[in-house]
């Protein structure tokens, strides 16, 4: 018995100190993942511009890292375990000019910590985007994930299919663990991880004729759909107040003063199975901002002919009544949802030189949308909320008309430390699909993802990282408008 307890140890040694020879904790984080610390916003943003330069040779645009930012103030144990961390030391005093160095596995293993010494923030962007020292920073971070997969590889491969490899082709490869799943034919290999997201694909063949290999081997579900190679190229769009994108996108040019198009996008309102829309007036949510330029968007749009349609034949100028495309939420069966903190904010509708009553809105809404009845809720506005109190930053319908409620995320500040009002109930319905917003908090985000899964089992839920969106006060459902 004490002969196994000391085998025991012998082994737990080993294990510990090939992983780690300074008896560190494991690294977090995703593989490329980076955390910058810094005194400022704006100088993370400075580095975080660097780090969201697209990967080359991808058909669709691609951050080469995913960063989050961090106060020097609260760079706390839990945010030192870090896999990869860049701190800016901002001092005009002790620096001329910006310059970088590095040390490894400082508070965890694997990890790289990156100082970025620079006297003011104007050098700090100078020095990123076209000085040597961006370039150096992008090495340093990519070959320090290339290290940590290559000897995540070395330890955890795939002994079966290597040799396999072996056979077939006469050449030496590490091949991942996890990719099991493989199709072979003549002089031809496919391995594949088949994971959901993420997934991993090698393909190796003996053939010049590329496609032909493709076509014999991978094919769709019908004979004539096969996978095959495509060339794409980058092509610049023409500067113009109006281009088509495609057969379904059109691409508008309206001036515009705020960025929140889904206040100025017009309601829609079914009558003998026409859509008409309906054109109401917006002031800058009760005059905090000017907005006249927003106001003239949807006209604008109209007259264009973007939005006329067979469906969509019939324009109502709503100008005399203020009301904001995120201040209402509809049930599409006669009732329509709101809030009292919003439409009965002083700075809206006027009637008789007074502010409305609630009375009086609820007749205009009633009679201007076709509905039957009015929900208000009684909710306070979020933390940094310009809407005073939007409905689809609270609660949202779901499809058999009940109120859905999420838990918020971690309170998210702009660079002055003011509150943004981040909320997973800014969310977009489109066909077959939920756009939700996320705010790089894993646990948070992966907790309001699977609810609002659970309310549209039947979409997809695709979640759009929204903490540059947020920085104007507004997510997704704040800056769309969808029309049916």
């Amino acid at each position: 018995m004490r002969n196994q307890y000391i085998l025991a140890f012998i082994l737990l040694l080993v294990a510990c100190t090939e992983n780690n020879r300074r008896g560190l904790p494991e690294s977090t984080g995703k593989p490329y993942e980076v955390l910058i610390v810094a005194e400022s916003v704006a100088a993370g943003k400075s580095v975080a511009t660097l780090l969201a330069t697209p990967v080359e040779a991808l058909p669709q645009r691609e951050p080469q890292f995913d960063e989050s930012f961090c106060h020097r103030k609260k760079f706390d144990a839990m945010l030192q375990l870090a896999r990869n961390i860049i701190i800016i030391d901002e001092n005009k005093k002790l620096y001329t000019r910006t310059t970088i160095r590095f040390d490894r596995d400082v508070y965890a293993a694997p990890q790289i910590v990156i100082h970025i010494q620079t006297p003011h923030l104007q050098a700090l962007e100078q020095a990123m985007m076209r000085g040597k020292a961006g370039k150096e920073l992008l090495s340093l971070l990519n070959r320090h994930e290339l290290t940590i997969q290559k000897k995540r590889l070395e330890r955890e491969h795939n002994p079966k299919a290597e040799e396999r490899i072996r056979q077939m082709f006469g050449i030496e490869m590490l091949i991942p663990s996890n990719m099991l799943a493989s199709k072979e034919g003549k002089d031809f290999l496919w391995l594949s991880n088949n994971a959901n997201t993420g997934m991993q694909n090698i393909c190796l063949f003996r053939s010049e004729k590329i496609d032909s290999v493709l076509k014999a081997n991978i094919k769709g579900e019908k004979d004539e759909m096969y996978m095959r190679r495509t060339k794409v190229t980058a092509k610049r769009l023409p500067e113009t107040s109006a281009k088509r994108l495609s057969t379904r996108s059109n691409l508008f040019a309206c001036q515009s003063k705020n960025g929140a198009q889904e206040e100025r996008g017009n309601e829609e309102r079914l009558r003998s199975q026409e859509l008409v829309l309906l054109d109401f007036q917006f002031n800058g949510w009760g005059k905090k901002f000017a907005a006249e330029k927003d106001n003239a968007i949807n006209r604008q749009l109209w007259n264009s002919g973007i939005l006329s349609s067979p469906s969509h034949s019939t324009y109502q100028d709503h100008n005399d009544f203020v009301l904001e495309g995120g201040s209402i939420e509809s049930d599409g069966k006669g009732t329509i949802y709101t809030t009292r903190c919003c439409l009965m904010a002083p700075n809206r509708n006027y009637k008789d030189g007074r502010p409305m009553t609630e009375q009086e809105i609820e007749e205009e809404l009633k009679r201007r949308l076709c509905a039957d009845r009015i929900v208000w809720l009684d909710d306070e506005p979020l933390p940094g909320d310009d809407t005073d109190g939007h409905i689809d930053t609270i609660a949202r319908i779901t499809p058999d008309g009940t109120l859905l409620r999420l838990p918020l995320p971690d309170p998210i500040f702009d660079e002055d430390g003011s509150p943004l009002p981040a909320t997973y109930a800014n969310y977009l319905i489109i066909n077959g699909a939920v756009l939700v917003p996320t705010y790089h908090q894993p646990e948070n985000d992966k907790a309001a993802l699977q609810r609002i899964a659970a309310v549209f089992p039947d979409r997809e839920m695709v979640p759009i990282d929204s903490r540059s969106i947020i920085q104007q006060h507004g997510s997704i459902h704040c800056c769309t408008m969808q029309y049916y």
